[in-house]
Formats: structure tokens, C-alpha cells, sequence
């Protein structure tokens, strides 16, 4: 898991799409009504890249040498050197003319000229004219921008409304922001007000209303008001979710609630986080699954495993992978060199060092022909009211 101790401009970006994603995988599906979805991935053959559709096979010819994360429908790629992007039907839909692109976030796609950023909107019109050293993610009207080596924030026209004075600051979440100043970290208001000042080595952004935060190496919770809900005496912290997570303390792992209580103690060499209702954790060299209550859903059985994802998780026994159930029973044998999690009930597998898709069944979607599948992405239908 990062610690926001530092911005670097492709490391910070696509570890915090990860965790937000990983987010997304703990929050609990909802009764409402979900909009319409459908998925797209990418494949790799002769060194350059397709998009891929759930059929898995190429909406795009292979002539992409990268392409990035999906974000409102749209998607960065790099042909030739320079970077545009694509919708999710395949169609160039802003050129490919810039040095680097993000995926896009609140209307706006951050584009790199030379060595400056500025914004365009969806249909590729000029914004923002590029000229910061480096930019973040637009959120409730405001996105990190570095000019002079130092933060601040900018609308969607490109004014300062937080003029730059920060070592390093972060997109705005649940109303606030992380920044840093002298060092250390706290969090601002929309205004630019302190909210909490900055007195943390190490910090992440609120979520359900709590900040895992840091001083000399221990770790607690802030709401966000900056009080402290749980006391700075923790080795390892991760967000709340279902009204539980699991942090480590000087005498091992725990369960613990939001108000501090520990639920139960885990005596594990590891443990990860809850992911649907299942936490990974390592007992004499093997890894299991426990229930979010503790119990143990699957013995430690096996090599390496990875959480669960639609109900599926990848396990490696004796070099192969494979999947197995809520449950533990096997779903898909343990034959495979390489795996990544199901999305959209698609799950990447290499086989005689060749990737293909696969179905839960285990039968092959797409055999193996590719030397790289990425693995699919959940975004809105272009036909989704």
C-alpha cells in the first residue's frame, strides 16, 4: 500500500488509480440500480497493443506502443511516439500529438507539450494552455498544479484559487485535500484553510471519514476534523470497510472497528485487507483466506495468492496458478504460468508463455495468442442513459 510521503509524476498516478480501484472492489454492491457497463482491455502482439471488447477480440488494429486507463469513457495511448486517445469503440478521438496524457478525470484530460501540462476537454478543444511543470486530477472543481517547483490548485480555467506554496499536493477527496509544507502533511479546505494542519510524516486521503496517518513510524486514524479516533500506536493501517479492517499492532494483527475496538486478534505472519468479505493472510510460509469475522475460510494451502475479485481468487501452488471459490473449492485448475483477477467475468492467463482469456468455466474465451493481456476495465455504456 503507498504512504503519501511523496508526488512522483507516473509512480503517484498509477499507484493511486490502483488504490481507488481497490476501493471500489471492497466498498459492498448496493440494491440501487448500477448503470449499464460494459468492459474493454488491451492485448500485445509483436511489441504493439490493441484495444480488446468482452469478446476479447481487437476493436483496433495492433499499433499502439502503450495504452493507459480508462477514465469517462475515453483512454490515453501512444502511437508513433506521441499520445491521444481513444473511446471505448476504438475511434481516435483526440489526436495523437502530445508528449504524455493522463486518463481523463472531471471533464478535462491533462496533456503534456514539451515539458509543460495543461488540460483539453473531451472532444480535444484547448482549456488550459499547458504551461505547469506538472499536474494532478481535477475533483470538485480543482486540480493539483506545480509551478516553480511548488503546489497549488487551479480551476477549470486555469486561475489559482490556491496559489502555489506546497512541496507536494494531492487531488481534493471527501472535501479535502493532502498537502505537504516543511516536510510534513496535513489537510486543506477548497479555500486553502487548514483543516488539520500539517504535523504528519506520512498520510492518506479520508475515507469513510477517516485519514490512516503517521508520526515516527505509527500509525492512527483522523476524521476529518483532525481529531484523532484511533491513537497514533499502530504498525499497519488500511481503510474501513463493512464497518471493519485489519491493522497491525506491537503484538500482531487485529480486527478492528471504526471506534478503535479490536474484534479479534489474528495470530498470522501477514494479513492483507478485507476484499469481498475475504482477508489474505500467511501461516507458516502458506497463504489462506479469513472471513471478515476471522474465522478461516480457506486453509493456508498455498504459495501465493491474490484477493478475491467476482467472487474468484487467484491461488499458485508448485509454480501454477489457478482459482478457487469463496470457499476454497477449485473453480479453474492450477495449470497456468501466470493469471490476473476476473473483471466482467474475463480473467488473463498465460499458457506456454502465450496470454489468452479465460471464462470462470475455465474453458478458453480467446486462446493463448497474445504476449500481453491487460486485464479488463469496467466503464459506462455510450448507451447508458
Amino acid at each position: 500500500m503507498e504512504r503519501y510521503s511523496f508526488l512522483d509524476s507516473a509512480l503517484h498516478w498509477a499507484k493511486s488509480y490502483l488504490w481507488v480501484c481497490l476501493l471500489g472492489l471492497l466498498l459492498p454492491a448496493t440494491s440501487a440500480a448500477q448503470p449499464a457497463r460494459i468492459y474493454r482491455g488491451a492485448a500485445r502482439q509483436q511489441g504493439h497493443y490493441a484495444l480488446l471488447r468482452e469478446s476479447g477480440q481487437p476493436i483496433t488494429p495492433f499499433r499502439y506502443e502503450r495504452i493507459g486507463l480508462f477514465g469517462d469513457g475515453l483512454v490515453p495511448a501512444m502511437r508513433q511516439g506521441k499520445w491521444g486517445y481513444l473511446d471505448s469503440t476504438g475511434q481516435e478521438v483526440i489526436p495523437f500529438y502530445y508528449d504524455a496524457a493522463r486518463s481523463p478525470s472531471g471533464g478535462l484530460v491533462a496533456i503534456k507539450l514539451g515539458q509543460e501540462w495543461g488540460y483539453l476537454d473531451y472532444q480535444g478543444q484547448p482549456r488550459i494552455k499547458p504551461r505547469y511543470e506538472e499536474v494532478g486530477d481535477f475533483a470538485a472543481g480543482l486540480a493539483p498544479a506545480r509551478l516553480n517547483q511548488l503546489w497549488g490548485y487551479i480551476d477549470t480555467a486555469g486561475f489559482w484559487i490556491i496559489q502555489p506554496s506546497y512541496r507536494y499536493a494531492y487531488p481534493f477527496r471527501q472535501g479535502l485535500a493532502l498537502v505537504s509544507l516543511d516536510g510534513k502533511l496535513g489537510f486543506i479546505r477548497p479555500d486553502g484553510s487548514w483543516a488539520i494542519q500539517p504535523l504528519y510524516d506520512e498520510a492518506y486521503p479520508h475515507h469513510s471519514g477517516l485519514a490512516e496517518v503517521a508520526q515516527g513510524g505509527q500509525w492512527g486514524y483522523l476524521d476529518t476534523a483532525g481529531t484523532v479516533r484511533i491513537p497514533l500506536d499502530l504498525r499497519r493501517t488500511a481503510p474501513f470497510v463493512q464497518a471493519v479492517t485489519v491493522v497491525q499492532a506491537t503484538d500482531g494483527w487485529h480486527l478492528m472497528d471504526p471506534q478503535g475496538h479490536r474484534l479479534r486478534s489474528l495470530r498470522y505472519q501477514h494479513c492483507g485487507w478485507p476484499v469481498e468479505g475475504r482477508i489474505r493472510y500467511q501461516q507458516h510460509g502458506s497463504w489462506g483466506y479469513l472471513s471478515v469475522e476471522g474465522a478461516e475460510a480457506v486453509p493456508a494451502a498455498f504459495d501465493q495468492v491474490l484477493d478475491y475479485s467476482e467472487a474468484v481468487a487467484a491461488v499458485k501452488l508448485r509454480g501454477k496458478w489457478g482459482y478457487i471459490d469463496l470457499d476454497g473449492r477449485p473453480i479453474v485448475p492450477l495449470k497456468f504460468e501466470a493469471v490476473r483477477n476476473f473483471s466482467g467475468g474475463i480473467a488473463p492467463a498465460q499458457e506456454n508463455g502465450l496470454w489468452g482469456l479465460l471464462k470462470k468455466d475455465g474453458s478458453w474465451l480467446v486462446a493463448p495468442q497474445y504476449e500481453e493481456v491487460i486485464a479488463f476495465q469496467p466503464i459506462p455504456s455510450p448507451q447508458a442513459p
